[in-house]
């Protein structure tokens, strides 16, 4: 049977534009069953074998040891002549891990400078307007939190019902304030004074700067290392006074021992001082903001063959007008820049910034030495990330940078890090692990007020932060009730900008706050339910362990 290529097939990238490469494998819509002729541009390809929908199949004859290419990069070598039609399987992808070496990048040379757009940058959303530096600097939150912040592990039950009765009982008082959230971590007590004492107090003063973040209530016990309360030997009330953005008028500390029961605490805390804070969140309305002030977080997890192909690129369309419109977007999961880093070098504004992206990769590989994984293990994909048609870590990373549009990088940030210390909006890259739980955070810590999530496989995840927008690359994913856009029309004829403009739309609407997320409404389902529980996650990237 022959039949245009398009109506069966993708080939995500079809012709070399910089140092991207002409693909020479393309993706299935749907099965595709042997003998049938594909025809594009005059090209015929017959499928030689089955191909399942989602996998990948060579366009052309593939030699032993040719470079087998997808989404413009490397991804493996041909361990086996592959026929035209021939379905890449792991058996023919030889090199899966360390083998696979990128050429010599060209540094800088494909950065451009952003061609903003008078239309994006009078573009406005719902935002509440506050500081987002000490020094004053002038940003927005698309939230409005009461967070509830423990200090040591002993203090994070009392913590969690502080915040459990406060949404009861506070909450519906005050119309600006969006919700109550506890932030808890399971450090602070016995830990060594030095390095890991400075690296929790600095983890602890990003959440309490994070935008989304109108006021923090901090408890401890009394007698940690992290203490929190001033007069105690080696308190960090001072570190967080002098740190935190206007932490008179939107902060305060106490410590359990401060009471005769927790129960007592629990009562007296939200019956007290923490209506200040609900007070102090309040005063803050939402009003209409320049984009400018918008920074995404670019975040995916259980990707498939259709992610790079759909979600992804999409994504990085929203990304390139939000950036034309003055604003910012964080990109993370240092692991899934394996394969594809020589080309975000390329686009890197100055030879400093390409240089700390060359080395995210080596940095990584010691951190791993510290966990107990499998040496090379964190190249493998998961069996949810094979079984959806990604064969390798290259092949996912070629796909997941799509998020990042085509703008130029305009430099990293480490852990905690705070994108508003620096002049310059545009992409930025985060050095993090890819784990969902602490990368998702993590983009907050650094300045997100929303991450754009994309997945193949499905997830529930939130955040303790900010929203998460699920972004779907099919509408056979998993839990598909926990997604707010399906980008899968791209493989039904809808153009990719098409899409990408809606995606940017839908993120507009739920930053204004006149759209809730998929997992917003989920969480108010499962408090109705009667759920303990809802998806607020948040983890701690333990650095200080790595040493």
């Amino acid at each position: 049977m022959s039949t245009p290529f398009s109506e069966y097939a993708v080939i995500v990238n079809p012709r070399q534009v910089g140092s991207l490469k002409a693909d020479n494998i393309a993706v299935a819509k749907v099965d595709i069953p042997a003998g049938w002729e594909l025809q594009s541009n005059g090209h015929t390809t017959r499928i030689s074998q089955p191909i399942p929908r989602g996998c990948s199949f060579a366009i052309n004859e593939i030699a032993r040891d040719e470079s087998i290419i997808a989404l413009g990069v490397h991804v493996g070598f041909a361990s086996r002549k592959i026929a035209a039609g021939g379905y890449i399987d792991p058996a023919g992808l030889g090199n899966m891990r360390h083998e696979l070496k990128s050429e010599e990048p060209r540094l800088c040379s494909l950065a451009t400078e952003t061609p903003y757009s008078d239309d994006l940058l009078s573009r406005t959303f719902n935002g509440f307007r506050r500081k987002v530096t000490t020094a004053g600097k002038e940003g927005a939150g698309t939230q409005n939190i009461v967070a509830i912040l423990n200090t040591v592990k002993c203090s994070q039950t009392t913590t969690q019902n502080i915040a459990y009765l406060a949404k009861q009982k506070l909450l519906p008082k005050y119309p600006n304030v969006t919700d109550v959230v506890a932030i808890t971590q399971e450090y602070g007590c016995g830990m060594p004074v030095g390095k890991a004492k400075a690296e929790l107090a600095r983890l602890l003063i990003a959440i309490m700067n994070c935008p989304n973040i109108g006021a923090v209530y901090v408890l401890g016990l009394g007698c940690e290392h992290l203490c929190p309360i001033p007069g105690v030997e080696g308190s960090v009330f001072t570190t967080f006074a002098d740190s935190v953005i206007d932490f008179e008028e939107r902060a305060q500390t106490d410590h359990l021992q401060h009471y005769r029961s927790e129960l007592a605490a629990v009562n007296a805390i939200v019956d007290g001082p923490l209506i200040r804070m609900f007070e102090a969140a309040n005063r803050c309305e939402r009003e209409p903001l320049p984009i400018r002030h918008l920074t995404l977080g670019l975040k995916c997890g259980g990707s498939d063959r259709f992610s790079g192909v759909t979600a992804n690129p999409a994504l990085g369309v929203a990304v390139d007008r939000l950036i034309r419109g003055g604003g910012a977007a964080i990109i993370t999961e240092t692991p899934e820049f394996e394969g594809y880093m020589h080309v975000m070098a390329e686009r890197s504004r100055d030879e400093g910034t390409a240089r700390w992206l060359l080395n995210m990769i080596p940095r990584f590989d010691e951190v791993s030495k510290t966990y107990p994984i499998p040496e090379s293990g964190r190249q493998q994909v998961t069996p949810g990330n094979f079984k959806g048609g990604l064969l390798n870590i290259f092949m996912k990373a070629a796909g997941a940078a799509a998020k990042a549009g085509s703008s130029a990088v305009e430099g990293g940030l480490e852990y905690g890090d705070s994108i508003y210390v620096h002049d310059r909006r545009g992409l930025w890259v985060l050095d993090c692990p890819s784990y969902d739980q602490i990368s998702t955070p993590a983009l907050a810590l650094s300045g997100c007020q929303m991450v754009v999530f994309t997945t193949g496989r499905g997830t529930a995840i939130g955040s303790a932060l900010g929203q998460v927008v699920k972004v779907a690359s099919t509408r056979e994913v998993g839990l598909d009730q926990h997604i707010d856009f399906f980008a899968d029309g791209i493989l039904n004829g809808e153009s990719l900008e098409s899409v990408g403009e809606a995606m940017f739309e839908k993120i507009l609407a739920i930053a204004s706050g006149s759209d809730a997320t998929a997992i917003e409404r989920w969480n108010q389902l499962l408090l109705e339910a009667g759920l303990p529980h809802q998806h607020y996650e948040f983890m701690p990237w333990k650095r200080w362990a790595d040493n």
